[in-house]
Protein backbone atom coordinates (compact mmCIF):
# COMPACT_ATOMS: atom_id res chain seq x y z
CA UNK A 1 0.00 0.00 0.00
CA UNK A 2 1.33 3.64 -1.14
CA UNK A 3 0.55 6.46 1.22
CA UNK A 4 0.64 10.41 -0.32
CA UNK A 5 3.06 12.61 1.28
CA UNK A 6 -0.51 14.48 2.70
CA UNK A 7 -1.33 11.18 4.63
CA UNK A 8 1.46 10.95 6.32
CA UNK A 9 1.91 14.85 7.43
CA UNK A 10 -1.81 14.95 8.32
CA UNK A 11 -2.29 11.25 9.81
CA UNK A 12 -3.46 8.26 8.67
CA UNK A 13 -6.87 8.65 7.05
CA UNK A 14 -6.59 12.48 7.77
CA UNK A 15 -6.95 14.79 4.78
CA UNK A 16 -5.02 18.34 5.71
CA UNK A 17 -8.09 21.37 6.36
CA UNK A 18 -8.90 23.32 3.45
CA UNK A 19 -8.23 27.06 3.37
CA UNK A 20 -11.20 29.41 3.66
CA UNK A 21 -9.86 31.25 0.61
CA UNK A 22 -10.12 27.84 -1.25
CA UNK A 23 -13.84 26.51 0.10
CA UNK A 24 -15.32 29.47 -0.73
CA UNK A 25 -13.72 29.63 -4.33
CA UNK A 26 -15.43 25.95 -4.69
CA UNK A 27 -18.37 27.00 -2.94
CA UNK A 28 -18.86 29.73 -5.60
CA UNK A 29 -18.03 27.84 -8.41
CA UNK A 30 -20.78 24.59 -7.16
CA UNK A 31 -23.42 27.40 -6.88
CA UNK A 32 -22.87 28.76 -10.22
CA UNK A 33 -23.15 25.16 -11.83
CA UNK A 34 -26.19 24.55 -9.98
CA UNK A 35 -27.46 27.84 -11.09
CA UNK A 36 -26.92 26.83 -14.42
CA UNK A 37 -28.50 23.20 -13.50
CA UNK A 38 -31.21 24.40 -11.86
CA UNK A 39 -35.05 23.32 -13.38
CA UNK A 40 -36.88 26.05 -12.13
CA UNK A 41 -36.29 30.20 -11.74
CA UNK A 42 -36.92 30.17 -8.11
CA UNK A 43 -33.72 27.48 -7.40
CA UNK A 44 -31.71 29.35 -10.19
CA UNK A 45 -32.11 32.63 -8.28
CA UNK A 46 -31.71 30.57 -4.35
CA UNK A 47 -28.04 29.55 -6.02
CA UNK A 48 -27.19 32.82 -7.51
CA UNK A 49 -27.99 34.63 -4.09
CA UNK A 50 -25.64 31.85 -2.25
CA UNK A 51 -23.28 32.55 -4.92
CA UNK A 52 -23.36 35.76 -4.93
CA UNK A 53 -22.94 35.43 -0.91
CA UNK A 54 -19.64 33.18 -1.17
CA UNK A 55 -18.42 35.24 -3.62
CA UNK A 56 -18.47 38.67 -0.90
CA UNK A 57 -16.74 36.52 1.40
CA UNK A 58 -14.29 35.41 -0.83
CA UNK A 59 -13.53 38.66 -1.95
CA UNK A 60 -13.30 39.90 1.61
CA UNK A 61 -10.34 37.10 2.45
CA UNK A 62 -8.78 38.24 -0.71
CA UNK A 63 -8.30 41.50 0.45
CA UNK A 64 -6.62 40.74 4.05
Amino acid sequence: MTWSVDNRIAGIGVAPMESDIRFYARRVAQERIAAKNAVTAEARARRLELAEKFQEKLTQLEAC
